[in-house]
């Protein structure tokens, strides 16, 4: 046969390939890794950020569905982002703002997702979201998640990225799963008075994210999630007001999509109609990452934000109090079961309370104590995670620049930030989540009126929270001789335990514990003490 009719198939095949490109073949990539597909415009917009969008749908196994903004990247280059939540295959389709644009509009592909095998909680169960009860927070795939946070607000912007994996390895190392930090006034700079905002000229500004994404980046792959405040009117100056709208919403949603990040508009702020306004174009933007508002030391406006429908849990801080203990103290109980009792329910985080100021138990208030002391208190009255701060300015501790809130940089300082993340508070916190941790704490509902020999200062209120089956009860003595409980209705047969969340240490109750009448427990030494009362 002639060979020239041998050729002639071979060469239509690739002449049909190189008219209408190849067959698309599947990407791959793992569970919960970032994935970037990139398109083309067809058109030139003069001001592509304002005058275009770009909407990709992925449908996955079982009938997985989710829709993400993509985002302009440069000239007529547009992406979009994502990290499956599960391993399987995946299909893509755009849609575009402008339908006649072929480069970006119905636009198709396929994902080949190989499942994670690792053991970073967040690509083994997914991002974190609210819980069906809608009173904690769990992982994506219901597993519940246990928010210990750590106050780094000036962290973003002050550290280099091997500073910054330093500070991330050591919270991951003592069972830290929040970093708060300020992600808009307190930014990555690329040189002195650079890169304050992530707009700039009217548009995002790529350096500045670019730095941003490769900290957030680091984090997500220690298994460690960022609360990204600010990012509104944050109440600390700074202001942009070109962050405030649905363009801007969309363009960091679509940004951050690969990060385990959570979003908050205020910035230690009173409740602000633009704030509000933020969190509308942020969860219109994003059916991933949970959005809510980091309140200044106001109870009003945490329960103004708790109201929103587009605020998923509410973070409460309450707060320092400008160094009034009894305010300090009063606040964590007391706002923390009010925001609990209300007829909307959400989850209620104390995402700030009076900072670890020293280190040391020096002073009548900014100590270790009051740091530990508040996670106790506020957790077991309705506020089920907290975070800790240590740090503070020469005007609450003498001599103090800020600690690690303020990531201080000079080396001489004794609370230099490197100094700071190793105080004894942190391991405190550590013995807090891994107390929590062994037990069914997603169980646990405020119980105060079981105490029947309360306190009358709230340095000394003790707190009690309990499992509705009446099987897990836990009760913290902040500096208290004993407990009585009112014990009707608790399961027989429960055992008791102290726990010294100072040395981590357990110590067995030998009595028998009764389920009627009254019982009185006393503590087996000086200091603060919890009470565990379970089945097993």
């Amino acid at each position: 046969m002639n060979r020239l009719y041998l050729k002639l198939p071979v060469l239509f095949v690739l002449g049909w390939m190189a008219a209408f490109g190849q067959p698309k073949q599947p990407d791959t990539t793992t569970a919960g890794q970032f994935w970037q597909q990139t398109l083309t415009s067809r058109v030139a917009y003069p001001d592509p950020y304002h005058t275009v969008s770009l909407t990709a749908t992925f449908t996955g196994p079982g009938g997985l569905s989710v829709s993400v903004p993509g985002f302009w990247l440069s000239g007529n280059r547009f992406a979009f982002r994502c990290a499956f939540p599960v391993g399987g295959g995946w299909s893509w389709k755009t849609a575009c703002s402008d339908t006649r644009n072929k480069g970006l509009h119905n636009q198709t592909g396929q994902v080949s997702v190989a499942p994670y095998s690792g053991n970073n909680a967040l690509f083994r169960h997914g991002f974190v979201r609210v819980g069906n009860t809608k009173r904690y927070l769990v992982y994506g795939d219901g597993t519940p998640f246990l928010w210990l946070g750590d106050t780094g607000w000036m962290a973003l912007k002050k550290s280099s990225l091997t500073e910054w994996r330093d500070y991330v390895d050591n919270r991951v190392a003592k069972g830290f799963t929040i970093l708060q930090t300020h992600a808009t006034q307190f930014v990555p700079e690329t040189a002195p008075g650079k890169n304050q905002s992530p707009i700039r000229d009217g548009q995002p500004d790529s350096t500045y994210f670019g730095a941003l994404e490769a900290k957030l980046a680091y984090a997500t792959q220690q298994g460690m999630t960022v609360f990204l405040t600010g990012l509104g009117y944050s109440g600390k100056g700074n202001y942009v007001p070109e962050t405030n709208t649905p363009e801007f919403a969309r363009y960091l949603v679509a940004r951050l999509l690969p990060y385990a990040v959570i979003l908050s508009p205020s910035m230690d702020a009173p409740y602000d109609d633009r704030n509000d306004q933020m969190a509308a174009h942020l969860k219109r933007a994003s059916s991933i990452h949970l959005i809510t508002q980091h309140v200044g030391t106001v109870a009003g406006a945490a329960e103004a934000y708790h109201g929103k429908a587009h605020t998923d849990f509410t973070a409460l801080q309450t707060g320092h109090h400008d160094g009034n203990s009894l305010k300090v103290y009063e606040a964590a109980v007391s706002w923390s079961y009010r925001l609990w009792q209300q007829q909307l329910t959400k989850p209620v985080i104390n995402s700030e309370a009076m900072y670890d100021g020293r280190g040391n138990n020096e002073g009548n208030n900014w100590r270790e104590q009051d740091a530990r002391k508040l996670g106790w208190m506020s957790w077991l009255s309705g506020a089920p995670g907290y975070t800790y701060g240590a740090g503070e300015t020469p005007r609450h501790v003498p001599g103090g620049q800020g600690g690690l809130f303020l990531f201080v940089q000079d080396s001489l300082a004794f609370d230099h930030w490197r100094k700071v993340i190793d105080w004894p508070g942190s391991s405190h916190m550590s013995y807090l989540k891994q107390f929590f941790a062994r037990i069914d704490w997603w169980t646990l509902e405020p119980a105060p009126a079981r105490i029947r020999n309360q306190a009358s200062s709230p340095l000394q209120t003790m707190t009690l929270a309990q499992s509705p089956a009446g099987d897990l009860v836990v009760a913290y003595l902040p500096e208290n001789y004993s407990i009585q409980i009112d014990m009707s209705g608790l399961s027989p047969g429960l055992s008791g335990r102290w726990f010294n969340p100072v040395d981590n240490v357990y110590i067995p109750i030998r009595a028998p514990i009764a389920n009627t009448g009254e019982q009185t427990f006393t503590c087996p030494g000086p200091g603060d003490w919890v009470l565990l009362l379970t089945l097993n």
